[in-house]
């Protein structure tokens, strides 16, 4: 069985439920998937993990059944305002400190490119004043120019190799602050199935 057979079977078994709470059921689901699958699971063991979706559905649907709970969402809603707006000096500080943080360690690694990217337009522009003062220096001192064309083309290897270095460290660190961003937005995104 597939990923896709999986879950179309799924919500085929949840139509007794609204839309909505269907979705919620879906996508707890397949946040446990994905789960498996960044632990190493193949796909097939994975959806052997989470089971049967009959069964899971036939669970889901005979707890609906012993559960009725009916809650005010505006006294809720009042409620949670008023913890936010007195709680803020707290969870803002900490939102904020955890904020700068994160965008610190952001800067501290990309600092790493960009001084490989300033080294290697370094590197260049003394090279290309190296060999253009070359011929001078030669004119007065021919050991010293010899020498002088000799850092200039030592110069321009620093300089191809630190831009290949920066290209590289760039696609690397793009590819890690990604990830970096889906899980912090998977950790806020978290999604909870409330029975």
């Amino acid at each position: 069985m597939t990923k896709s057979d999986f879950f179309n079977s799924l919500r085929a078994s949840l139509t007794p439920l609204s839309k909505e709470e269907c979705n919620k059921f879906i996508i707890y689901y397949e946040e446990i998937f994905e789960d498996y699958k960044e632990s190493g699971l193949t796909e097939k063991e994975a959806i052997d993990k989470l089971g049967n979706p009959h069964i899971i559905a036939n669970d889901i649907l005979s707890d609906q059944d012993n559960i009725n709970v009916k809650v005010s969402p505006f006294r809720n809603n009042i409620l949670n305002v008023i913890l936010l707006i007195l709680g803020f000096p707290l969870w803002g500080s900490i939102l904020l400190a955890l904020t700068l943080l994160i965008l610190s360690a952001n800067i501290i690694i990309w600092c790493i490119p960009f001084t490989t990217g300033v080294s290697s337009i370094a590197f260049l522009i003394a090279a290309l004043v190296s060999i253009i003062g070359s011929p001078f220096m030669m004119a007065d001192i021919l050991e010293v120019g010899i020498v002088q064309l000799g850092v200039g083309i030592a110069s321009i290897g620093l300089s191809i190799l630190l831009a290949f270095l920066t290209l590289f460290l760039s696609r690397k660190l793009a590819v890690i602050t990604k990830q970096l961003i889906l899980i912090i937005c998977k950790k806020f995104n978290k999604k909870v199935v409330r029975l």
